[in-house]
């Protein structure tokens, strides 16, 4: 006997209703972007909070600022990441934006740190 569409059988004989799917929406901006350096030479470590409807996030760094030249520098699905291979002393900015099904959000503002 079919009951589809007949919600109360279904929840008469003890079963669960599946909610119907909501549509993903678009992944927003990230927050609280931080970077901190690592005591690891020419490491730094980055925050932000979590992006709802993100699957991977994308890193990205600049040397300077005023030129606006970002450089893809890392993917990863987490929101704290360690960033290596930076010149010690030197004042980087990071940016970050999210990606989910429906496409790429906005990035971050940007943050910045001096690499130990």
């Amino acid at each position: 006997m079919a009951v589809a569409g007949r919600p109360f059988k279904i929840k008469g004989a003890g079963f669960e209703i599946r909610k119907n799917p909501e549509p993903a929406g678009d992944v927003g901006k990230p927050q609280n972007l931080k970077v901190v350096p690592n005591a690891l030479e020419g490491t730094v470590d980055l925050s932000f909070d979590k992006l709802k409807g993100s699957r991977l996030n994308f890193i990205e760094i600049c040397e300077n600022i005023s030129l606006g030249e970002w450089t893809p520098k890392a993917t990863s699905t987490k929101t704290k990441v360690r960033i290596g291979g930076l010149e010690s002393g030197k004042k980087y900015w990071f940016r970050v934006k999210g990606a989910g099904i429906n496409g790429n959000g906005p990035y971050s503002d940007p943050a910045t740190s001096f690499v130990l």
